[in-house]
């Protein structure tokens, strides 16, 4: 459990307490109903800017965890290669994008798959690299999908702890995501969308 979600439970239990302390054992008011209305109200009140107040803290985590999604997501492939590799991969790109926008998606796939298990990095790089661009060059979609599955496994076997990397952070943003959500919910008296529906409904 999050610290900012921990503190939204801690701040709905106190919330929750001090309103039973309105009330007698057996249920019914302390107070005239009136006094009880108000009381209940300021509680309510406090309760709303006790949440609002970890607003700012929620959409700076929000903020982090998109960036890091979003470099994570678009970073440069090359930068997980060697000197050595950038530079056989600098020597060899004429001839693999030539070869690349040459064949066909089904031969080329096959090309891809054989690069990928060769263990060649920088190969796998290339091809990488010029198949993401000639994916812009086709009509076909069903060639485009095929192509975008194509690339992704190459990235994956050039960097297997990238794609760990990706998930890792998107997991991030929808937890950051889903703590806002849920601080909306608990202002509201519930605690997820179904029950704030039932709540609306039924009272």
């Amino acid at each position: 459990m999050s610290d900012e979600k921990a503190r939204i439970d801690q701040a709905a239990a106190a919330f929750e307490e001090r309103k039973a302390d309105l009330l007698r054992p057996d249920g019914s008011r302390l107070f005239s109903d009136e006094a009880h209305d108000e009381r209940e109200a300021a509680l309510k009140q406090e309760f709303k800017e006790t949440l609002d107040r970890l607003g700012p803290d929620i959409e700076k985590r929000i903020e982090a965890a998109a960036r890091e999604a979003h470099k994570l997501e678009h970073a440069d492939p090359s930068g997980s290669l060697t000197q050595e590799e950038l530079a056989l991969a600098n020597a060899r790109s004429a001839f693999v994008a030539d070869e690349v926008f040459r064949l066909p998606v089904g031969a080329l796939g096959e090309r891809m798959r054989a690069v990928a298990a060769s263990g060649d990095r920088a190969a796998t790089f290339l091809y990488t690299h010029h198949a993401r661009a000639k994916m812009g060059t086709l009509t076909s979609e069903a060639e485009g999908l095929q192509l975008k599955a194509l690339t992704g496994e190459l990235e994956q076997a050039l960097d297997p702890e990238g794609t760990k990397r990706r998930e890792k952070a998107a997991k991030a943003l929808e937890a950051a995501r889903e703590l806002k959500n849920y601080a909306f919910y608990r202002k509201h008296g519930a605690r997820d969308a179904v029950e704030m529906h039932m709540n609306r409904v039924y009272g």
